[in-house]
């Protein structure tokens, strides 16, 4: 987790108690407040110590987040707004703020069919409308995600947002390819763009394993009745850390895939890693061999195969065979 994201949590917390407290605040009483609510929301890193939250303080007296808190302190009050009006949501956006706000709006309605989230669109309406963003203000986005205004599967995309975001499982009518329909009861877990495609990430009540599924070979979406069901302290990032892509077989384990590739190659490789485990070791040739520590799926595969005559397959040797 980000720094600065720890560091804005504290002061929330920090804003919080010092606006509403009436009793004296020790630092303690600080420290407290934010282990407490780092619990409540899930956030394990959090466990400030004295040095730390004097940091905060300082930093929220500074203004290099954007607001000069009046925070003093003395004995018999300890620490407190001299200003009791104060607090650090009442601070007005700068021009600058609003301006990298308005980009960044820019930028995200840019999203592969955002208005397919229909309450986060709303949403990014009304912030447009609150910093008045107009449409006959030519503002060029600087950040531009890649679009698919067609995607079949994005029908689909509210009612998946919805479930996740409420914790409600869901009955779906799904259709393979090149087999059957299947009717499947799922709790959703996620939402993931891959490869100009959606996956609706899900832990299946039947196999009670997590799978993928694409949203574009959904047929249809209903409430289940079934309670919610997620793995205990399911993390995607874990859950994928040894897979290149979304498909991962949980009885497979990750394999060392090792290759050859040519200089161009190598220096795309060198600059856009393929995955994390990626390691490189140049030969006197102006080649290099490759290793990728991964289970194996279907991803892997065609990314690797793609890259046609500037790779050579070492091991495992027919990896690539069809």
């Amino acid at each position: 987790m980000p720094r600065n994201f720890n560091a804005l949590f504290r002061h929330r917390i920090i804003d919080r108690v010092l606006s509403s407290f009436d009793i004296k605040v020790t630092w303690e009483n600080l420290r407290e407040a934010i282990e407490t609510e780092s619990i409540e929301a899930g956030i394990q890193t959090i466990n400030p110590s004295r040095r730390t939250i004097l940091k905060d303080i300082a930093e929220m007296r500074s203004g290099i987040f954007g607001y000069s808190a009046p925070i003093d302190y003395n004995k018999s009050r300890g620490y407190h707004y001299s200003n009791p009006q104060f607090s650090i949501y009442n601070i007005p956006l700068s021009k600058v703020q609003i301006r990298n706000i308005k980009e960044l709006i820019i930028s995200l309605k840019s999203i592969v069919n955002i208005e397919a989230l229909q309450t986060v669109y709303q949403d990014v309406l009304m912030l447009e409308q609150k910093l008045n963003i107009q449409d006959n203000i030519v503002m060029k986005p600087i950040i531009h995600f890649d679009k698919q205004d067609d995607y079949l599967g994005a029908v689909w995309m509210n009612k998946a947002y919805q479930s996740i975001k409420n914790e409600k499982s869901l009955s779906i009518l799904y259709e393979p390819f090149l087999a059957d329909k299947m009717r499947m009861y799922l709790s959703p877990l996620l939402l993931k763009s891959y490869n100009k495609r959606w996956y609706l990430i899900a832990y299946d009540h039947d196999t009670l394993k997590i799978i993928n599924l694409p949203l574009d070979r959904i047929i249809d979406i209903v409430d289940s009745l079934n309670p919610y069901q997620s793995p205990i302290d399911f993390d995607y990032d874990i859950y994928i850390k040894d897979v290149y892509g979304v498909t991962k077989d949980e009885n497979q384990e990750p394999i060392l895939l090792t290759f050859r590739t040519n200089p161009l190659l190598t220096e795309y490789l060198r600059t856009k890693p393929i995955h994390r485990s990626q390691m490189i070791k140049s030969e006197s040739s102006g080649k290099s061999i490759i290793t990728l520590l991964l289970i194996p799926n279907y991803e892997i595969k065609h990314l690797l195969r793609g890259y046609g005559s500037q790779l050579e397959m070492i091991h495992p040797k027919e990896f690539l065979d069809f």
